[in-house]
């Protein structure tokens, strides 16, 4: 049996950051405590009760996105129910006591939620792909699950023989609703032994209107073929937090003023902003995200118009 693949970026000029500046901030944030990061994002108190009563009394014919939380989104589209890189833990981690903690509680739990139809999974980090959560929408609801290339292994081995892989610019047909695999510029890994074993991806999902989510993504050459293939988007999900220190980060996070020019690539019409608030993974200040957003939004007469939306957790939106 040959060796597994290694899935790399587009940009020929793309490099990892060297060992030694990630092992020094590893370790700089190995010693700081999570006492030292005040403040959380403003979050909705949802019952299971007040959950389903919020998705009867909502028209069925509308598409909704509820923010989870992190990266997580629950969107109804065309009445089919799906969620983006589900993680309902404390910690983005594979221990229980150790590892990124969160911060800002989701908006709900897997038991919570309406029937939920598929899973959109961008890539393999602990932030991205939870196993309790996965195990947990599979136990419940047994949804198919979208994922990159090289990842459906992960799911095999775990007894989940519902994973469809999907390669960049491919598509799958679902129902009324057709799921696309488009580039990101990032990387997976789970272990130590597993680095690029599984691509990464974002996520278009187009029926009569069309969502789009990026997953984790650096700024790349393939916004605009993104907007050229199924623009305009009616709905995008960009990441706008966990993005310093940059020089680290910058070549896998966009920050708030590069995830605005994404969606004007992608020729978003509604902007979500999500990946901000939740963990304490990073060194940006957890409520400069969204002001650094709303900055820029003004500076290019978006923010007054109903295109930049910065929910609390558990608030929906209409799109």
């Amino acid at each position: 049996m040959g060796k597994r693949k290694i899935y790399v970026n587009l940009d020929p000029a793309y490099r990892m950051p060297g060992h030694k500046s990630a092992f020094s901030y590893i370790a700089r944030r190995l010693g700081r405590g999570l006492a030292e990061r005040p403040g959380h994002a403003a979050r909705q108190t949802i019952t299971a009760e007040v959950e389903r009563e919020i998705w009867s009394r909502i028209e069925p014919t509308k598409n909704i996105a509820a923010w989870v939380g992190h990266s997580t989104v629950l969107c109804r589209q065309q009445g089919h129910f799906y969620i983006t890189d589900p993680i309902f833990s404390d910690r983005a981690s594979p221990f229980p006591f150790f590892g990124p903690r969160r911060y800002t509680s989701p908006a709900f739990e897997p038991e919570e939620m309406p029937k939920i139809d598929f899973v959109l999974i961008s890539h393999s980090h602990y932030d991205h792909l939870d196993l309790p959560s996965v195990l947990a929408l599979q136990r419940m609801y047994q949804p198919v699950f979208f994922v990159p290339e090289g990842l459906k292994r992960w799911f095999r081995l775990r007894g989940i023989a519902n994973a469809v892989e999907v390669p960049w610019w491919g598509a799958v047909k679902h129902g009324g609703l057709t799921i696309h695999g488009v580039p990101a510029q990032h990387y997976s890994s789970r272990t130590p032994w597993d680095r690029n074993r599984s691509h990464w991806c974002g996520w278009v999902v187009e029926g009569k209107k069309t969502f789009y989510f990026p997953g984790d993504t650096g700024f790349g050459s393939f916004f605009p073929q993104i907007g050229g293939q199924y623009g305009p988007i009616d709905l995008a999900a960009m990441p706008i937090g966990c993005y310093s220190p940059r020089e680290l980060i910058k070549a896998h996070h966009l920050n708030p003023e590069e995830a605005l020019e994404a969606f004007v690539q992608v020729r978003g019409k509604k902007f979500l902003a999500i990946h901000w608030g939740a963990f304490d993974m990073t060194d940006e200040p957890w409520d400069e995200p969204p002001a650094r957003l709303m900055a820029d939004a003004a500076r290019r007469g978006l923010s007054a118009d109903g295109h930049i939306n910065v929910l609390r957790i558990g608030d929906t939106l209409d799109w």
